[in-house]
């Protein structure tokens, strides 16, 4: 297939692995510095001048360990895996495919993986597909060695990034556990919103006193209201028999109960919106809580949308609709209490009418009631794909505009959209509906209220003071109509904006990871734990859920106080687990983690973490200023900022630079031009702006920083993801430099993805089903055959190819 289309097709190749260079299909190689074309020339000629850029990378690669560790061949060096996250280099070589008769695959548009979805998991077992194109014949071979579950991170070809690998691989031998993301549409609640939403909400607001309070206020304003009519209705029957000083006495009576109707009005709803915001501000400040404490598991099975569904929509139904939707109902209910109070009143008769009324009234509402609830949970559920699908369009954005796919992304929303629409239409219907058949009852209700009158009329034989009773009786009978319409379609509201409350309280009821603090934290700060960074693991067994298997089966390791240890091992053998274990971000089933002869699980996580540092393979930097992001919190000086800065080279003169045992890059084969950009891109004040995501930095740069961070709490015990596995030769060179110097008394703990890179570590770690295989030095493990020897052999085969 990629025969047929040789000279049709141009590739272009971004890359910061050399060793795919040499392959003969590439015709042309350009080098990028500064955002300029440095250099370009076929392969050949570039690396065989010692004077080109090219030959400089090639030199410093090299230098900085990339040779074949196990014995056998000149192995070319460098990461098996192409740069999987997209991310920018500080130097980028281009290989361009034109018509010289380069073959090539096609670039079509890889699947956008779905934010939290299964496939989109680092921990995933199936192979993944590279983002570049690469000769059939290798991509076969890859494709095969992944079939035959050769080794993953440590030198195959079968590369794989993971942070839970064997939870995804145990949730496909659990049947129960086949579907990681739940179904929202089939976990959403029917039937009424339960009772203890509503309690919780009261609570919420300030408690049932509070509530009682409320309700007191609106019968409180609904009775001056009342008073107000009839006295109206006393001084038009008896102000004729005054003078003026009647006339005023009656007008002033009258002006009180207003001022006093007025006041009570501003009173309630000040009252009201004001517990309002108190439950706004609890329901919010409990859900942020919940979600920042959620386990690990929780995120692995819920997606985005949902979270920030809950966060949006949900929590502006409630900040701005709840109120205003209770304080309708409970005014117009308690308006259309006292009407028909006043109405029986006066005309006892109207009560035999008032029952069938009433009860057409509740058979309409509950009638509506149950739809129109229904319709706003299928509104708020399908928002939820369409917020997921901002999100990964956001992350994306670049690689949908690249492959022209912004139609592909538009017609999903559309059609997204469309589905969230169909509910809100109906909802719109719905009300309608119920409008007319409540203009009817109203209708019947002045009717019936009209005939009353006249029939009481008749019955007290002309009473002439009944007839202003009777005209203050119709006059209500004609303003319950509306007010009765009202009140159950804003209780039907109500109930339906509840629905937020109540999903909100579904995540609310989220259990969190553990307890932050204990008291044996103090006896730890006393003892300034841990001094040494002993590890020690005792027949550890986890699972990341209790429908799945488990994933650590009986671990025992110790781990002496500042060694360097390098972590390998299959796919599903347990790597990151331990990191997981360790961490506490999923609770042990059995055993015992100590750190300086402490029990971790005694410990509140908030010491636990703050004590561990953790470099990751990909860089996190959050919006805001540099000085954000290395001391969140506002814990230390500016001299301490600038000072682990410079330690890590992103600041004045490097630590790396000045020691002898570091590699100079100022006096690499390149001519001083990689340690000059690297000065050239250095932090130049705290107040440097970081966009999202630390994209205004290269990758190297922000692991640096990641570094940096790690360096300012002086943790005793550093975890690293191989912070090296996607970034350039002279960026790889930089940060194993500031690793051996700036981490060299504390314990360091590397999952490694390339053997090369922890072939100086005190001690190799090799996980195989869930245990510790094999734990020694490098050159004993060599030396004594087994697993290790077997992944470096397996790394050799792969670089001679090459």
């Amino acid at each position: 297939e990629g025969e047929g289309r040789r000279g049709k097709s141009a590739v272009v190749l971004v890359t910061n692995a050399l060793q795919y260079l040499s392959h003969p299909l590439v015709s042309r190689v350009v080098v990028l510095r500064d955002g300029a074309v440095a250099e370009s020339g076929t392969y050949a000629k570039l690396s065989s001048d010692p004077n080109s850029a090219l030959s400089g990378y090639l030199r410093v690669m090299a230098e900085t360990g990339g040779g074949n560790y196990g014995g056998g061949g000149d192995s070319t060096v460098g990461d098996l895996g192409t740069d999987e996250e997209g991310a920018e280099l500080e130097e980028e070589a281009e290989v361009m495919d034109g018509d010289s008769g380069g073959g090539s695959s096609s670039l079509g548009l890889p699947e956008t993986p779905s934010v939290n979805s299964l496939s989109a998991m680092d921990d995933t077992d199936e192979p993944e597909v590279s983002k570049v194109c690469l000769p059939q014949k290798e991509l076969e071979d890859r494709l095969a060695c992944a079939a035959k579950e050769k080794t993953d991170t440590d030198g195959s070809p079968c590369r794989k990034r993971r942070t839970r690998a064997a939870a995804a691989a145990a949730a496909k031998v659990d049947e129960n556990a086949g579907v990681l993301m739940t179904n929202e549409f089939k976990e959403r609640s029917v039937g009424h919103v339960g009772l203890d939403v509503y309690l919780a909400y009261a609570r919420a607001a300030g408690g049932v006193f509070v509530a009682f309070v409320i309700v007191f206020l609106f019968v409180a304003v609904e009775g001056v209201n009342v008073l107000s009519k009839w006295w109206l209705t006393y001084w038009s029957q008896h102000g004729v028999e005054g003078g003026n000083a009647s006339q005023i006495k009656f007008l002033g009576v009258y002006a009180a109960i207003n001022f006093g109707a007025v006041f009570a009005s501003f009173g309630r709803l000040l009252f009201i919106v004001l517990c309002g915001l108190k439950a706004s501000r609890k329901i919010f400040v409990q859900l942020l809580g919940v979600i920042l404490e959620a386990p690990m598991s929780f995120f692995d099975t819920t997606p985005i949308g949902r979270i920030v569904n809950r966060f949006s929509k949900d929590m502006y139904t409630i900040d701005e609709q709840l109120v205003m939707t209770l304080r309708s109902y409970l005014a117009t209910l308690t308006n259309v209490i006292m009407t028909m109070v006043v109405v029986s009143t006066i005309t006892p008769w109207f009560t035999l009418c008032l029952v069938p009324i009433l009860a057409f009234y509740a058979m309409q509402q509950n009638y509506f009631t149950a739809t129109y609830r229904e319709l706003k949970r299928l509104d708020s559920v399908s928002r939820s794909p369409i917020y997921a699908l901002l999100g990964e369009t956001l992350d994306g954005v670049s690689t949908i505009r690249a492959h022209d796919a912004q139609g592909a992304l538009v017609s999903r929303a559309v059609s997204m959209l469309d589905a969230q629409q169909r509910a809100y239409f109906l909802t719109c219907a719905a009300q309608c509906w119920l409008a007319v058949r409540l203009e009817l009852a109203g209708t019947l209700i002045v009717a019936f209220a009209c005939l009353c009158a006249v029939a009481q009329h008749d019955a007290r034989g002309g009473d002439e003071t009944f007839a202003g009773l009777a005209g203050l009786s119709v006059s209500f009978a004609l303003s319950v109509t509306q007010s009765l319409n009202w009140s159950v379609r804003m209780g039907s509201d109500l109930e339906a904006n509840f629905v937020a409350a109540e999903r909100i309280e579904q995540y609310c009821r989220v259990e969190g990871e553990g307890r932050r603090s204990t008291e044996a934290d103090a006896g730890a700060e006393e003892e300034k734990w841990p001094a040494r960074g002993a590890v020690r693991f005792r027949d550890v067994r986890m699972r990341y859920r209790p429908n799945l298997p488990l994933v650590l089966r009986g671990l025992d390791l110790d781990i002496p106080a500042g060694s360097k240890v390098g972590i390998v091992g299959r796919t599903g053998a347990g790597k990151s687990t331990l990191m997981v274990a360790l961490l506490r971000i999923v609770e042990l089933d059995e055993g015992v983690i100590s750190i300086d002869g402490i029990d971790i699980s005694t410990l509140g996580l908030k010491k636990l973490r703050s004590q561990i540092a953790v470099i990751p393979q990909d860089p996190v930097l959050f919006s805001g200023s540099v000085r954000t992001n290395l001391d969140p919190f506002d814990e230390y000086e500016d001299d301490r900022l600038y000072e682990v800065l410079t330690r890590v080279g992103l600041h004045g003169t490097s630590s790396m630079e000045r020691s002898s045992s570091g590699i100079s890059l100022a006096s690499s084969a390149s001519g001083g031009a990689l340690a000059t950009k690297s000065r050239s891109q250095c932090v130049k004040s705290l107040t440097d702006e970081v966009f999202e995501g630390g994209s205004n930095f290269s990758v190297g740069q922000r692991q640096l920083l990641v570094i940096a961070r790690a360096l300012l709490c002086g943790a005793r015990i550093v975890i690293m993801d191989e912070a090296t596995a996607s970034v350039d030769a002279d960026t790889d060179a930089r940060i194993q430099g500031v690793m051996r110097t700036e981490f060299r008394d504390a314990t360091c703990l590397t999952v490694a993805h390339r053997v090369n890179t922890i072939m100086d570590s005190d001690f190799i770690l090799v996980m195989d089903d869930g245990r510790a295989a094999e734990f020694d030095a490098p050159g004993a493990l060599m030396a004594a055959g087994g697993l290790f020897k077997e992944l470096v052999d397996a790394w050799d085969r792969e670089h001679e190819r090459d």
